[in-house]
């Protein structure tokens, strides 16, 4: 399966995760089947909030899952509809962290009542 986690930066799994899902500069996109690491850009990352549309990428690149400390309401609902499950991604620092939570199974699954109420506003 592929997993999306958005990043500031295109460091390996180095790389720091960005604090907001519709913003973040990149998307690492791993494939836990391959073990192989990716970089998007996000083209969406400067909008209003409410207003981001990564999801065409996102699909494209057949991500099933997303990592990540924070997304609004809307986000969590629109990438819940084309099937893609959302984690919440707390306390971690980088990619590496987040791929070895997942694969313990150790992420709690995002849902409307912890998602951000505008940037700024994540947990």
């Amino acid at each position: 399966m592929k997993l999306a986690i958005p990043t500031q930066d295109k460091n390996g799994r180095q790389s720091i995760v960005f604090g907001h899902f519709g913003n973040a500069p990149y998307y690492a996109i791993y494939d836990d089947s391959t073990d192989e690491l990716v970089f998007i850009e996000n083209d969406e990352k400067k909008h209003v909030h409410g207003q981001c549309q990564p999801t065409a990428e996102l699909t494209k690149n057949s991500v099933k899952a997303i990592i990540c400390k924070g997304l609004g309401g809307r986000a969590i609902n629109n990438l819940n509809n084309l099937g893609i499950k959302i984690y919440f991604g707390e306390n971690a620092t980088t990619v590496d962290e987040l791929i070895k939570k997942y694969r313990n199974n150790a992420l709690q699954e995002f849902n409307p009542e912890n998602a951000c109420q505008g940037h700024g506003t994540c947990q």
